[in-house]
């Protein structure tokens, strides 16, 4: 990780739905995600988004409604499961219906993720350079191979400063 000293420079000024606090190091690779990392970022995004709320909160109701005598753990553990499709679903009924006027927000968000995504070799946060695993195995390996260079080299040089003094 270094430590760059000229943050401002780096701080990413793309308008999002989220806010970004850094900028990607690279250019983009685009890959597929795989299902479990597709529903982990769509559960992750729609339990830390505020428009999200009264819908988790209404979902939340929805279970201990259905199931008064469950523990709290459960009902954490059904909502955590189940919310991305009642979500979906939930908001398509208030589309089709049209009884609630949707944001276009609300709607994309409920769709979920795009199976493509865009990688790159890093990421600067707030000065901080955070590379990936396979960045860093890289890079380590270019300093092995450079301190090998090196060694060969003073070994080189010792030993014709070796054969020169007996000469």
């Amino acid at each position: 990780m270094t430590k760059m000293f000229h943050v401002n420079r780096h701080i990413d000024r793309t308008p999002s739905m989220f806010s970004s606090i850094g900028r990607h190091l690279g250019n983009a690779k685009t890959c597929t995600l795989d299902r479990t990392t597709i529903e982990q970022a769509h559960r992750h995004v729609l339990f830390n988004c505020h428009v999200v709320t009264p819908f988790r909160e209404k979902h939340t109701r929805d279970i201990k409604n259905l199931h008064p005598r469950a523990r709290p753990m459960d009902i954490e553990q059904t909502h955590t499961k189940d919310f991305p499709n009642w979500f979906m679903t939930h908001i398509q009924e208030l589309h089709h219906s049209r009884s609630e006027h949707l944001s276009e927000k609300l709607r994309w968000l409920a769709g979920g993720p795009s199976t493509v995504a865009a990688k790159y070799k890093g990421f600067l946060v707030k000065g901080f350079r955070f590379h990936t695993k396979e960045s860093e195995q890289r890079r380590k390996l270019k300093t092995v191979e450079l301190l090998s260079l090196q060694l060969q080299e003073v070994f080189k040089c010792q030993g014709s400063e070796s054969n020169s003094r007996r000469g």
